[in-house]
């Protein structure tokens, strides 16, 4: 007669019953997307940095401050930059803090303006577009803090900008007497060596950060404006004045320049 193993049946049974208490104790406690062990708890963050504006190559510092609390992350969390149209300009694709760590805030990038983009995503192995090393444009940027893969913090705005050129001004008439009945004060300007006057936007150029030119005209390698004598009266009471005359070129770059000092008289009537 064949034996049965008495313990065969029960054997069988232990493997089932621990596969069906795990999958019960299991019903509940799995983590959300991104490490979220409760789907109600949410890192309190904020990402800024240390100014609103910088010239071309200056170093950006990007901070994240807060509280993760219980949050653990399970994704590399990245640094993302975009530009004024949406685009990415920079991603630091798992490159910022190790998987499956406690983030310890705060938390400061160093950014140096330079492109960071690969053609296909993971670890940075992809052919970088643009070449690496290529200064972005000036323009308005926006940083973001993507801490899951999924959700993402800011974003923290800030403008590049050329540093600004200091152009040679002169402005005619030297004395300026609030009883003339002149229509234009005249401004002359002069850029540094190795820029070209042609390039200036005649729309851009400010006087005292308020009165825009009219029109203008080149002379000579000088540019020549026109600004409305009445608006530039109204805005100034008898006194010598430097005055301040402010533009930007076609590619951006800025620049301004004083006046010699330029008095405004108020004669009495005759």
């Amino acid at each position: 007669m064949k034996k049965i193993n008495k313990l065969g049946r029960g054997t069988r049974l232990i493997p089932i019953m621990f596969i069906i208490m795990m999958i019960i104790s299991g019903i509940g406690s799995q983590p959300t997307a991104g490490g979220k062990i409760s789907s109600d708890s949410q890192p309190s963050l904020s990402i800024t940095t240390n100014k609103s504006i910088y010239y071309l190559i200056e170093p950006i510092n990007i901070s994240i401050d807060g509280s993760l609390e219980d949050y653990v992350l399970t994704m590399e969390p990245s640094l993302l930059i975009t530009n004024d149209t949406g685009n990415n300009v920079f991603e630091s694709l798992f490159q910022c803090i190790p998987r499956n760590s406690w983030i310890s805030l705060p938390y400061t990038w160093i950014w140096n303006q330079k492109y960071k983009l690969y053609d296909n995503r993971g670890y940075g192995l992809g052919k970088e577009i643009p070449p690496s090393g290529e200064q972005v444009p000036p323009g308005k940027y926006y940083a973001w803090f993507d801490y899951d893969g999924v959700n993402k913090v800011g974003p923290a705005e800030f403008e590049i900008i050329k540093p600004g050129l200091t152009a040679t001004i002169d402005i005619d008439p030297n004395t300026l007497n609030l009883k003339s009945k002149g229509k234009w004060i005249t401004c002359y300007i002069e850029l540094p060596e190795g820029f070209d006057v042609n390039d200036i936007e005649i729309g851009s150029i400010r006087l005292g950060n308020v009165i825009f030119a009219e029109w203008g005209d080149i002379q000579n390698d000088i540019l020549m404006v026109k600004f409305d004598r009445s608006e530039v009266e109204d805005m100034l009471p008898p006194g010598t004045y430097n005055l301040k005359v402010t533009g930007e070129l076609a590619d951006g770059t800025l620049f301004k320049g004083y006046s010699d000092g330029i008095t405004v008289i108020n004669p009495p009537k005759k």
